[in-house]
C-alpha cells in the first residue's frame, strides 16, 4: 500500500498511510484487505481525507480498495502470499 501511495505523495507520508488508515478504522493488529475492499467507497474516501489526509486524492482511496479487492480475490486477503507464491519478478507480472 505504501508503494501505491508513494506514486503521488512524499515517501514518508505514503509509508505511514497504512498505519494511519488502521488507526482510523479502529486500530487493531493488522489492516484487513477484506474489510477495506468491502468498505463503502464514499465512506472510505472520507476516512482517508480526514485531516491530516492519508492520501493526496480520492483516486488513491479507489486504488487502495482495488488493491485490497485483488488481494481478496487472488490471495484470500493475505498480502504476504503475493511474495510467497512468486518465484520471480515475471511471476508477479503474470496475469492471475
Amino acid at each position: 500500500m505504501g508503494m501505491l501511495l508513494d506514486q503521488q505523495i512524499p515517501m514518508e507520508w505514503a509509508f505511514s498511510g497504512p498505519y494511519t488508515i488502521l488507526q482510523r478504522m479502529g486500530g487493531g493488529d493488522d489492516l484487513d484487505a477484506h474489510v477495506i475492499a468491502a468498505y463503502d467507497p464514499e465512506g472510505f474516501a472520507a476516512l482517508l481525507s480526514t485531516s491530516p489526509p492519508c492520501t493526496a486524492t480520492r483516486i488513491h482511496g479507489q486504488a487502495i480498495q482495488q488493491l485490497c479487492a485483488f488481494l481478496v480475490e487472488h490471495y484470500d486477503g493475505d498480502a504476504e502470499a503475493v511474495w510467497r507464491t512468486a518465484g520471480t519478478g515475471r511471476d508477479l507480472q503474470a496475469p492471475q
